[in-house]
């Protein structure tokens, strides 16, 4: 008979669970829903992050506290008494300039950031420390068909500081487990979900295409797609389910580009571009884009990482996650219809809010 872990022994019961990147979208849901399921939640958050969301919610009261992944010292405080730390706290731009100092700040944050919480957390008892990571780190279906966990990575051509510094960041959690922590890496594919008050990349992608700014897309595009709320049971089931040391895939299925803008589409009421480039030409296209994201006045929309991902084949299996946390999965295409749904109601797409 298996060994039940401490916190699959207080199934029922409370658990004090810290999140860190508690101010985003996935992280706000995940919070409410353990508070709603009784358990004492925390969050780690800098002393500049927008905590109205909190604040506003008092029947449902979080701790604060404040600190910096990238500050060791101030970590020591949020993890003590902690039973399951959830580290979703990054920097998710898939592409950014060249510029040393932009590159710096995201591996300081991915990556050394990330280690200095499993070390605080390993320190600090905490049992279980669940690493929010990306479906791209375990690489692309060329040449194989389906990916899982057990894929070796791929996309070591691809010039992406961020997938870099989420595969490092990977290993650093593997490390402190290998230490003793119970851990485990969830890969969510690109989350579409409501209450996206501050747009994700998704949300922004979404804004784009119903602004009619995406004119073209290359042919066969596949963008793996998950639902807000899978996500977030994903990590609620693995703080008593997730088996020691494994890595998960959370992906709904890859959605194909024209199936996400006739979404769009039926919920805008009007027709919207929908045009398709042969992926041949990508290559010849990728030095002009390269060149003029890296001299553009902000982060465009279409960057060189983004062409090469997009001529990728993505297909993964979530077998796993559905066979150890027990993960069902909603239709990701409910999901961005609902998200393009709250994104209209909201004002985000007629450029009331921004």
């Amino acid at each position: 008979m298996p060994r039940l872990s401490r916190s699959e022994a207080k199934k029922g019961c409370s658990m004090k669970c810290l999140i860190v990147g508690a101010t985003g979208m996935i992280g706000r849901n995940l919070a409410m829903a353990l508070l709603e399921e009784g358990h004492d939640v925390a969050i780690l958050a800098r002393k500049t992050s927008d905590l109205s969301f909190y604040e506003a919610r008092k029947a449902h009261p979080v701790a604060v506290f404040h600190g910096d992944t990238r500050e060791p010292e101030s970590l020591t405080e949020a993890v003590r008494g902690i039973d399951v730390v959830y580290h979703m706290a990054g920097l998710t731009q898939i592409w950014i300039p060249n510029r040393p100092d932009r590159i710096q700040t995201l591996y300081d944050t991915n990556v050394f950031g990330v280690r200095n919480m499993a070390r605080a957390a390993l320190e600090a008892g905490v049992e279980r420390f669940i690493y929010t990571s990306t479906v791209l780190s375990c690489g692309s279906a060329r040449d194989r068909g389906v990916v899982d966990e057990e894929s070796l990575w791929d996309l070591w051509d691809i010039p992406s500081h961020y997938l870099r510094t989420r595969i490092l960041a990977e290993m650093e959690v593997l490390r402190f487990g290998a230490r003793g922590m119970h851990v485990n890496i969830l890969c969510p594919a690109i989350v579409f979900g409501t209450e996206d008050y501050q747009p994700t990349e998704s949300g922004k992608l979404l804004i784009q295409i119903y602004r009619g700014r995406v004119p073209f897309h290359f042919k066969g595009t596949l963008l793996p797609s998950v639902a807000l709320a899978d996500i977030v049971a994903a990590h609620r089931l693995a703080a008593t389910r997730g088996k020691r040391g494994e890595k998960y895939i959370i992906c709904d299925r890859s959605l194909p580009m024209t199936e996400i803008i006739g979404a769009v589409e039926e919920v805008a009421g009007h027709p919207l571009p929908k045009y398709t480039l042969p992926k041949g030409i990508a290559p010849t296209l990728l030095p002009f884009i390269s060149f003029f994201a890296n001299h553009a006045r902000k982060d465009p929309f279409v960057t060189p990482t983004y062409v090469e991902i997009t001529t990728r084949p993505f297909h993964f299996d979530h077998t796993k996650a559905q066979r150890d946390l027990g993960l069902t999965f909603t239709p990701a295409l409910e999901a961005v219809k609902a998200a393009t749904a709250w994104l209209v109601e909201h004002g985000y797409m007629d450029g009331k809010r921004e």
